[in-house]
């Protein structure tokens, strides 16, 4: 035994506290009430603090709530939903039970509208100022067109022919759901102010609508001829868009419709500023493979 073991007398060592000295939090009882017998106690540490994992998502609701009567109080980790609502001039026309009978026009048109959100924007950037989006079966020659209304541009309509569903009565619901997006992309893109070429407005749309995986089954991936250009519009300029999305990254073609919210579109500046070279020199190196090629067969 150590010599300065020995020379330590029980005198002093100081007793165990009276367990009723005690913070009750910190004492450890066995089974019954009492301290058990030469009971030493255990002093637990206090537990930190757990992290809210959801205190950034309170604090931008809060501060929405409070900031913003644009956004109505809704937070800014949301898609901005604008009132939907649907007008029927004629409920005896047959093709508003095709209409009816495949699609919830509700669901529909929401989701549209978040497909075409999470394609050109993002939570940060989504465009603001589209109050309503009203969809307008009627009858008239043609497929849809969509305007602002003439009291206020914030209040969009989408005008859908009665005929074109009838007509397509065979595949309804896909053709539906694709005309949808495609018209809902022309409540909320930019257009440089007025300038953008026509083409490349209906390429965006038709982008939109084959990033959705409601492309048509007439189109087709074909190579290029000597007569097509890219901005001929609807499904050519949407695959040349899905294209330059896939080669530039990621992200090109929003931030291109991002470009066209800032300036004019100055001879194609914005192509320039985005990728970092002329929308003619894209063209030149066109590799016709991206055109041959599905998306789904690159995948695998």
């Amino acid at each position: 035994m150590p010599q300065w073991f020995s020379k330590l007398s029980k005198s002093s060592i100081p007793p165990p506290p009276i367990p009723s000295q005690r913070p009750p939090q910190q004492q450890v009882f066995n089974s019954g009430t009492q301290p058990a017998p030469n009971y030493r106690p255990v002093y637990l540490p206090h537990p930190s603090a757990v992290p809210d994992p959801y205190a950034h998502w309170r604090e931008a609701e809060t501060k929405a709530g409070a900031g913003s009567e644009a956004r109505g109080g809704v937070a800014d980790y949301t898609w901005q939903i604008p009132r939907l609502s649907l007008r029927i001039d004629d409920l005896s026309n047959p093709a508003i039970d095709i209409f009816l009978t495949n699609i919830k026009p509700q669901e529909a048109m929401r989701n549209a509208v978040i497909s075409v959100l999470e394609c050109l924007y993002t939570i940060q950037s989504q465009p603001r100022n589209v109050a309503s989006v009203t969809l307008i079966l009627r009858d008239f020659d043609g497929v849809a067109h969509t305007f602002g209304t003439p009291a206020n541009d914030a209040d969009k309509e989408i005008h859908f022919s009665t005929r074109h569903i009838k007509n397509n009565e065979s595949r309804a619901q896909s053709e539906i759901l694709g005309v949808l997006v495609h018209e809902m992309v022309h409540c909320f893109q930019y257009n440089a102010k007025g300038t953008c070429p026509g083409g490349l407005i209906e390429g965006i749309a038709d982008f939109v609508r084959l990033r959705s995986s409601l492309a048509p089954p007439h189109w087709k991936r074909s190579p290029p001829s000597d007569s097509d250009r890219w901005d001929a519009g609807y499904e050519r300029t949407a695959f040349f868009l899905d294209w330059i999305e896939r080669v530039v990254g990621p992200g090109t073609i929003q931030a291109i419709n991002e470009g066209m919210r800032r300036s004019k579109y100055d001879n194609g500046q914005v192509w320039r500023d985005v990728t970092g070279h002329d929308v003619e020199r894209s063209i030149s190196s066109f590799d016709t493979r991206f055109m041959t090629t599905s998306r789904e067969e690159e995948r695998t």
